[in-house]
């Protein structure tokens, strides 16, 4: 019997080059399915392009907090700062993409070789979970990703949870269950570093996706899981989009593998133990 196999993307932002290196590669693999765990927009200049090709590409499609954010009506916001940031990152979009982006479900789930596999963006209950998806995270607070909430398909605890959002790629194994981080495709970055341990940057911003295989049953089975990473042009991307008005930003992250806003992911973890300033 051959495996069924899933090939998942998330956290796109915009990056057009990196996402269409991720696309060719996915297909030498030639998956039963592609799902993209959201996150498509904001960040880069190339949202209707990316929106264009996760439509043709994928099968399904989960709603990230971006996506989410950045298709609001801006009539819903009352900051002067948000409707300005919203409505710049809405030039790049057409009415449609940002229909089609405030229409995506919230999660999806499967079952191979008799695991129950649930995909999501950050959380089982949140698209903005900074806390229980992390490598650094309590076991309790691990533990939490595996349960359902009313946003999920179903109401079991799941046996693999695979989500994005904190655009580095893991693999944690506790209480026979298994929690994947896919990366990101156009942001990929590390949150520790250090320049006397560093290795290359070009380690870390390339193209991230994750695949799974199994027995599409519900029948104990052969199940693998795999980290793919993929190498673009990221000079070609930051050229298509000097102009734009989010682009000393993006270019730091991806030219340097680092997060912009450092302050607030360290403070994030300091809850946990760990301070990014003493790594």
């Amino acid at each position: 019997m051959s495996l069924y196999q899933i090939a998942m993307i998330s956290d796109i932002h915009g990056n057009l080059n990196a996402l269409k290196a991720c696309l060719k590669d996915i297909a030498k693999a030639e998956p039963d399915e592609i799902v993209c765990l959201g996150d498509i927009v904001a960040k880069g200049f190339h949202n209707h392009e990316c929106i264009e090709l996760i439509r043709k590409n994928c099968s399904t499609v989960l709603t990230g907090n971006c996506d989410e954010y950045f298709s609001r009506d801006l009539s819903s916001f009352e900051n002067e700062r948000e409707i300005r940031l919203v409505s710049e990152y809405q030039k790049t979009m057409s009415e449609e993409d940002c229909l089609y982006l405030a229409s995506l479900p919230f999660s999806y789930e499967c079952i191979l070789s008799g695991r129950l596999i649930r995909m999501f963006h950050a959380g089982p209950d949140s698209v903005n979970n900074y806390i229980s998806n992390t490598l650094y995270a309590s076991p309790d607070q691990k533990y939490s990703m595996f349960l359902p909430s009313d946003k999920t398909e179903s109401q079991r605890t799941a046996d693999v949870v695979i989500f994005g959002h904190v655009h580095e790629q893991m693999l944690n194994r506790l209480y026979n269950r298994t929690l994947v981080c896919a990366g990101s495709v156009g942001n990929a970055f590390d949150l520790i570093r250090n320049p006397a341990k560093d290795g290359p940057v070009s380690n870390t911003v390339n193209a991230q996706y994750v695949l799974i295989s199994g027995e599409k049953n519900s029948e104990e089975g052969v199940f693998n899981i795999s980290f793919q990473s993929v190498p673009y042009d990221v000079s070609e991307e930051l050229a298509g989009m000097k102009d734009f008005f989010e682009y000393d930003e993006f270019a730091f992250e991806l030219l340097e593998g680092r997060y912009r806003n450092f302050d607030k992911i360290r403070k994030i973890l300091l809850k946990d133990g760990i301070d990014l300033n003493e790594v």
